[in-house]
């Protein structure tokens, strides 16, 4: 390779590497503190309100402005109605949306 060809090789690798960034960055925000709080409070309410089976049930919170998406395990197909109901009640919640899996359609990854 000459010093031509290897500044070129260079470039184009920065150009996709500063590309990739770019995209990176558009396509995965950080969330605000406001969310991140939000995120909290529906947490803390879903395992205050008793709708999560303690040791039965991962659910991960996420928001994105005021929006709360959910994920994770639960211990029967219904229990997502419950939960889903139970955030969608919480102040400065705007929707909800429930990617949950449960333990009686498939194992558990422990």
């Amino acid at each position: 390779m000459n010093i031509t060809t290897g500044k070129f090789m260079a470039a184009a690798i920065m150009a996709i590497s500063v590309g990739a960034s770019s995209v990176y960055a558009k396509t995965h925000v950080q969330p605000s503190a406001a969310d991140l709080a939000l995120a909290q409070k529906v947490e803390s309410q879903l395992k205050d309100s008793g709708v999560l089976e303690k040791g039965l049930t991962e659910v991960r919170v996420e928001a994105q402005n005021g929006d709360i998406v959910l994920s994770g395990w639960l211990q029967h197909a219904d229990d997502d109605r419950k939960v889903i109901a139970t955030a969608k009640n919480i102040e400065g919640v705007g929707s909800v949306r429930a990617n949950f899996r449960t333990w009686s359609s498939r194992r558990h990854p422990s």
